[in-house]
Formats: C-alpha cells, structure tokens, sequence
C-alpha cells in the first residue's frame, strides 16, 4: 500500500512539473468532482461500443428497439435520484418545440435518463401551447430554462433563442420528436476529455419509423446509419450529420454566430458546412440517438419540400466548388429534390380528385420520401 501510494504521489509531481500549477489544479478538481468519470450502460442491451459496424442483423435492430424503449420509459422516473446541480452546466441541451407535448414528453424523458448528470436544459416553445406543466415534471432531474416566443418564427429561429440563452461549455440540439439514448452524453463528454482540442464531435444514428397504435407507439421500421467518416468536401453536395448526433463547443457559438434564419430550410445543414470550412469534426464511433419518423407524416408536405429545394439552391450557390464529382452529386442530388416535388403535386392531386386515399398517399411518401417500404401502402400511385 505505502508503495502504490509513493507512485501516486510521484506521478501527481511529473504532472505538475509538466503542466503547470493552474491546469494541473483544474484537472484534478474535474477528476474530484467526478467530471472525469468513464460512463457504461447499466444493462448492456446492445455491444459495449454501440458502434455501426458492430450492429447488423435482426439482433441488433431488435436491441435497439428495446434501447429506445429504456429511453423513453416514464415508470422509471420516479426511481431515478435528484440530478440537479448548483454548479454552472458543463452542457446546454437546446429543445425546440411547438404543439407536440406528447412528443416533447418521450424527448424530455430521454434526458431525465441520461447517465451524465452535469446538464442543462432550454426549451424554446416557437409560440406554440404552453408546456410548462409538462416541463415541471422534470425539474427535478435538471435545470431547466423554458422560453416562449410570443408569434411563431420557425425552428431555425427557435435554435437561435437557446443559443443565447444557453450557460454551458457544449451544446447539442434535441428536436421534440427525436430521443437520445441513455448513455448519448457521457460519450461526448468522455470524447470531449479525450479530444480537448476538438470543437465539434458527431456520433452515428439510426432511423426509425413509428406508428401510433392506441396510446402506444410502436416502432415499425428501423434502418442503421452506416457510419460516415468526417469529409469536409462531402459536406459541399449533402448532409450526413443528424443534429442531435452533432455536439460543439461554445467556441463555435462564439466565433460562426448563428443560425442563417434567412434560409427557407436547412440550416442545420448550413451550420455544420459552415462550421467545416475552419474545424475538423471529431467522431466518437458509437451510434447515440435515433432520428423518429412517424407513419402519420407531418414533416414531407409539398410546401416543406419546396423550402428544402429552395434551400438547396441557396447553399450550392453560396459554398461554390470546382470539383466535377461534386457538381455532378449536386446535379443529381437537385434533381431528385425538384422530382419528389412533382411527386408530391400530383399525390395531392389524387388525393383531391379521390383517386387515392390519405393512408395510401401517406404511406408513399414514406417510401419515396424516407425509404420506408411496405407500411400500410394499398393502392400506392406510380412514382
């Protein structure tokens, strides 16, 4: 014992020798506090590494699947001990939302699960029903800003709002109809120790497909992201990113600014491609969180679809580039854009004229808008 503690000891003096008084003291009351603590899932559902290639396979999907049901599990709340914190929050979690309580309750309950406990965080209601109720069943679990926009200014704004607000060291996004999983912040900030340098960190995803049955939502489909190694160049034609698989330090706030709220869509996307010309994004390699879509669309309509098109062009035009490979993806990538706006012209059409019912038009745009095959789709139109 007396010689384990002799090496302690000696190695606290190289390191102090070698870093210096004031990093040295900030490093070990971060370790005192616990800030440096390795976090582990309490019940390994999935592979230790949660990582994309280690996922394949009806196993996996069905793990997940019992993941996302942990997440989100409300009876386990009231078990969870306090978590809320007097000292200011290593990180601000932003949630934009607006009239899907329903919705923003699974997503605030994801947090309430998260193993790391130095949090905050800002709910912006983009003028939608009041939600505070809602919100004060969880200010036991960590602090809570809730901001309320008196008309409604869209979601890019809505980002904006909590980024001003925010108090923490990292921010990540959390939209009300998505989930992270439980363990989705001590892997970024365990990278975020590992990678002090690193300003912007991104980690894989799934898709996943719901359908409301009952009170219940059920998972219909789920598809795993392959994992996507940082390009900054790809980023020019297309978006790989999810933005609440996406986790930045403050310092991007302060030196990118904003959000571009003159943009009709797309401006996470913007973000990051901003973001990229001057930082290298460092991947953790584990998938953190799933991207919901809901059988009932509400985010494919013709005039969203549009605003993405549009968007596209502004973005293309705005980040020029050379590359042949790239205008070519460009090309095709628009393309596809303006055809799934004619696509959805002329399900409207169908729709109006009672060639098609709503299930059925639903259900198409699920396949050709998100890839979804096989839900629910009697009488599909041609394509």
């Amino acid at each position: 014992m007396p010689n384990r503690v002799g090496e302690i000891l000696h190695g606290a003096l190289r390191t102090l020798r070698r870093e210096g008084f004031w990093r040295f003291a900030r490093r070990s009351l971060l370790w005192l506090s616990g800030e440096r603590r390795q976090y582990r899932p309490p019940d390994p559902l999935v592979p230790d590494s949660y990582d994309a290639a280690a996922l394949s396979g009806e196993g996996a999907l069905t793990a997940l699947d019992a993941l996302a049901a942990r997440a989100t599990n409300e009876a386990l709340i009231p078990a969870l001990p306090p978590r809320r914190t007097k000292y200011r929050p290593k990180i601000s979690v932003l949630v934009r939302t607006y009239n899907r309580p329903h919705m923003l309750r699974l997503a605030l309950t994801s947090l309430a699960m998260q193993e790391y406990r130095n949090f905050e965080v800002v709910v912006v209601n983009d003028a939608g029903e009041d939600v505070a109720p809602l919100l004060h069943r969880f200010e036991a679990h960590f602090p809570i800003q809730y901001i309320c926009h008196p008309t409604r200014q869209q979601r890019c704004a809505a980002s904006n709002t909590a980024l001003r607000a925010m108090r923490g060291d990292y921010f990540v996004h959390l939209d009300d109809d998505d989930i992270l999983y439980p363990f989705h912040l001590a892997t970024f900030h365990n990278a975020s120790l590992t990678h002090p340098a690193a300003r912007v960190l991104y980690g894989d995803y799934n898709h996943v497909l719901l359908g409301q049955r009952g009170s219940v939502l059920i998972p219909l489909q789920r598809k795993i992201v392959p994992h996507w190694a940082f390009d900054p160049d790809a980023l020019l034609w297309s978006n790989f990113i999810v933005i609440h698989a996406s986790f930045f330090h403050r310092d991007i706030y302060e030196v990118m600014g904003l959000y571009d709220e003159s943009l009709p869509g797309l401006a996470d996307w913007e973000y990051l491609l901003r973001t990229s010309r001057g930082y290298p994004f460092q991947p953790t390699g584990r998938i953190v969180c799933e991207y919901r879509i809901y059988d009932q669309v509400s985010n494919m309509n013709l005039r969203r679809r549009i605003d993405v098109v549009d968007a596209l062009r502004i973005i293309y035009e705005r980040y020029p580039t050379e590359n042949p490979d790239l205008l070519e993806k460009r090309r095709i990538l628009l393309s596809e854009g303006e055809a799934q706006v004619a696509f959805l012209r002329e399900l409207e059409g169908q729709i109006g004229r009672g060639e098609i019912t709503e299930k059925a038009a639903n259900a198409a745009m699920l396949r050709r808008l998100a890839g979804f095959d096989g839900v629910g789709d009697d009488h599909l139109p041609s394509a």
